[in-house]
């Protein structure tokens, strides 16, 4: 089982990873914070296998947070989702370690196949490979 942490101060999109997520694999527990603060103690009290951060939250954005898995956890992959994808943005990300950026709005799906293969790249979860992903009968 695998712990994947998604930090939005949109419910919305966080329950709905969160079902989509889960209609592809019963493999990952879930974790929700509203923001990067939340996000840090979780993440300095329960080990967590994968970040998905959104950056524009109140109380810590997620350029916090990144910076604080980089000091803390470097080894736990980090996937961002913004509305602002912009050249100065992406660099800046590029710069902080991280590799995949989410541009909001986006397909649910596509969320899921992307986090379940950064998942399958660094822990070899037992997923199918992503081109092959198809939800799981509920």
């Amino acid at each position: 089982m695998k712990t994947i942490l998604l930090v939005d101060d949109n419910n919305y999109i966080i329950d709905a990873l969160a079902l989509t997520l889960t209609r592809y694999t019963t493999y990952v527990n879930i974790m929700k914070a509203q923001n990067g603060r939340e996000g840090v103690d979780i993440m300095n009290s329960t080990p967590v296998d994968l970040v998905l951060t959104d950056l524009d939250m109140p109380v810590m954005d997620g350029y916090g947070l990144v910076e604080h898995r980089n000091r803390h956890f470097p080894h736990v992959p980090i996937v961002v989702m913004t509305g602002d994808a912009s050249p100065d943005v992406l660099r800046r990300l590029n710069a902080l370690g991280v590799a995949e950026c989410l541009e909001k709005p986006f397909d649910f799906d596509v969320a899921s196949h992307l986090i379940l293969k950064v998942l399958v790249r660094h822990h070899g979860i037992p997923v199918p490979r992503a081109e092959a992903l198809h939800p799981v009968s509920v």
